[in-house]
């Protein structure tokens, strides 16, 4: 994902196989783009919480239900977020 600055809708959802690595740099993160995703990681501080990067200003509805971290650590750019 080197370059991506933008995971979009369902991009990877029910990947139940995949591993899928989050740059820091990622801005945009679309609904339900991790949907169901086993194994994401990316900046881990800790167990399995994901701390993403200070570039994202939009996190989509559901975009990490079901994927096995133990949180995300969201900075305060961020814009626009569904829970």
């Amino acid at each position: 994902m080197n370059n991506v600055k933008t995971v979009g809708n369902s991009a990877f959802k029910d990947c139940t196989r995949l591993t899928v690595t989050i740059p820091y740099e990622i801005e945009s993160i679309g609904n339900k783009a991790f949907f169901n995703v086993k194994k994401v990681s990316g900046n881990l501080t800790g167990k399995t919480e994901l701390v993403l990067g200070n570039g994202l200003t939009n996190v989509g509805n559901q975009a990490f239900y079901g994927a096995k971290i133990d949180g995300v650590v969201i900075t305060k750019k961020v814009f626009h977020m569904e829970i």
